[in-house]
C-alpha cells in the first residue's frame, strides 16, 4: 500500500514539474508577445506622426504651387495687355525655408 502511494506521489510530482515548465514557457511567450505589441504600437504612433508632418508639408507645397501659378497667370495677363515681357519675382528663400521644415511647430 505504501508503495502504491509512493508511485502515485512520484507520478504527481513529475506531472506538476511538467505543468510548471509549460506554465513558464507560456508566460515567457506572453511577455514576448506583450513587448512586441508595445513596440508595434509605438511604431504605429511614430508612423502616424510622420504621415501627419508629410501631409502638412504636401498641403504647404500645394498652396505654394497655387500661389505661384496665380502670380504667373497675373504676369502673363499683364504681359498680354502691356506687350512687355513678364517680370515674375519669386522669393526663393521663403519657399526653401518652408520646404526645409523650418516651421517652429515641427
Amino acid at each position: 500500500m505504501f508503495n502504491s502511494f509512493k508511485k502515485e506521489m512520484d507520478k504527481m510530482t513529475r506531472t506538476t514539474k511538467k505543468l510548471e515548465k509549460e506554465k513558464r514557457e507560456l508566460k515567457s511567450k506572453a511577455e514576448a508577445s506583450d513587448a512586441t505589441l508595445i513596440e508595434l504600437a509605438n511604431e504605429k504612433l511614430a508612423m502616424q506622426e510622420s504621415q501627419d508632418k508629410l501631409t502638412k508639408k504636401c498641403t504647404q507645397l500645394e498652396n505654394l504651387c497655387r500661389a505661384l501659378q496665380g502670380q504667373l497667370a497675373a504676369a502673363r495677363k499683364d504681359d498680354d495687355s502691356s506687350g512687355t515681357p513678364p517680370a515674375v519675382e519669386v522669393d526663393d528663400s521663403a519657399a526653401a525655408g518652408k520646404l526645409a521644415g523650418s516651421d517652429p511647430q515641427e
